[in-house]
């Protein structure tokens, strides 16, 4: 068995390489289809955000150097949001609300609870003193500065990335195509979820709803598919969608019982760069190609191929794609276990976090198999235990979180 970290190096080295030789096609969208999608080209300001000094409050606009702020200050006007104001006049004040733009010559605003307002004038509290040059002021460009570089290729578009874009005036974006991934699963006793009954021996699908749910989030175009238990037809299909699709995902069919195919297809059909990994769950997970197409096997038990999509599929996904994600911080908490354990394989255990003598623990899930599918439901992340050396109680691992 290949080593956990040996596997996932020798996949994230071939989504790299394939990248730089042949990187997705490029398409420019408008921003409300921009969600999960990943930039194309760098993003620089076009113009300076706020693009005029504002009030940052609701109070008054005064000049410090020309206010005698002991004195009853007429108000020259009022000025809202979206307003062009006059210049300030010398002594005066003006009436400003939250987001207007701040009249030339004022260089202070004072909260109104610090005022004493009487019609047309104001009377500025002893108890907002000292008044200090530019306060409660965003200045232009405070948040984002003519030509900066707001957002680099390879940057996934979330809500808040979509927001600032449309701060700046933008209403297009260029990405990348979205990644063409068929999913398969396999298995002659696999149902879709529906109103039928199932027959003695049947199971519900439920492996490729899931999964699909994770990649349709991350950003890639899936087709799904199932293959009978036989060589020939699962020959025939991944023959067929090598050539239509960027990556084929297979689940179940890859261990080595008298109806595990796929392996044995993929051999057949192109090559394997690796079958087996030394971890617990998702050992008989296998990478190859099929007519130079990525094919990536995942085991059939739920927890599997859930756990094999987090902690293989997806990074592997992340680098095809080009994504300019920066390095995530090792996350090390203390974990809660009823006694030592001391695994032959490193072991990924579901847990959550809890909050225990003002620390954060990680707690594992109560029952662990790899067919209980409330693990996943109930988890924040997995536990990584490395294996043929004892963890205890107390003890730091590594925590990685669920995409």
């Amino acid at each position: 068995m290949m080593a956990f970290d040996t596997a996932q190096q020798q996949l994230m080295q071939h989504a790299q390489q394939q990248f730089s030789k042949a990187p997705p096609g490029i398409e420019r969208i408008s921003l409300p289809q921009a969600q999960h999608r990943i930039l194309a080209a760098d993003i620089l300001a076009p113009m300076a955000v706020p693009p005029f000094s504002n009030s940052a409050m609701d109070g008054i606009a005064i000049n410090l150097d020309s206010t005698d702020l002991d004195q009853v200050l007429p108000m020259q006007q009022a000025v809202f949001a979206g307003q062009d104001p006059e210049p300030l006049q010398i002594g005066q004040a003006c009436r400003i609300f939250t987001g207007a733009v701040l009249p030339h010559g004022a260089d202070a605003v004072i909260l109104q609870e610090d005022c004493e307002f009487a019609g047309d004038t104001v009377v500025v509290k002893p108890s907002a003193m000292p008044i200090r040059c530019q306060q409660h002021i965003r200045q232009v460009g405070e948040d984002i500065a003519l030509g900066d570089r707001v957002l680099q290729q390879g940057a996934i578009l979330t809500a808040a990335a979509i927001g600032l874009l449309s701060s700046l005036g933008l209403y297009e974006v260029e990405v990348y195509q979205a990644l063409s991934v068929a999913l398969v699963s396999s298995g002659d006793e696999l149902v879709a979820a529906g109103p039928q009954s199932l027959r003695r021996g049947q199971i519900y699908n439920s492996n490729q709803p899931m999964l699909a749910a994770i990649l349709q989030s991350s950003s890639c175009d899936v087709s799904v598919f199932h293959v009978n238990d036989t060589l020939h037809e699962t020959k025939l299909l991944l023959s067929s969608l090598a050539s239509d699709y960027d990556l084929i995902i297979t689940i179940g069919g890859v261990s080595v019982g008298d109806a595990d195919f796929i392996k044995t297809a993929i051999d057949q059909l192109g090559h394997l760069d690796f079958w087996k990994v030394a971890m617990k769950p998702g050992k008989p997970l296998a990478w190859g190609q099929v007519a130079d197409t990525p094919i990536l096997a995942l085991p059939g038990n739920p927890v599997s191929a859930f756990a094999s999509m987090q902690l293989f599929a997806l990074p592997f996904i992340r680098h095809l794609q080009g994504r300019c994600e920066s390095s995530k911080v090792l996350e090390h908490y203390p974990i809660a276990l009823d006694q030592p354990i001391s695994p032959r394989r490193e072991e990924f255990l579901r847990v959550r976090k809890i909050i225990h003598q003002q620390k954060i623990w990680l707690e594992p899930y109560a029952h662990q198999g790899s067919g209980v599918l409330s693990s996943v439901v109930n988890a924040d992340g997995f536990a990584r235990i490395a294996n043929n050396r004892q963890t205890q109680s107390g003890d730091l691992v590594q925590f990685i979180a669920f995409a």
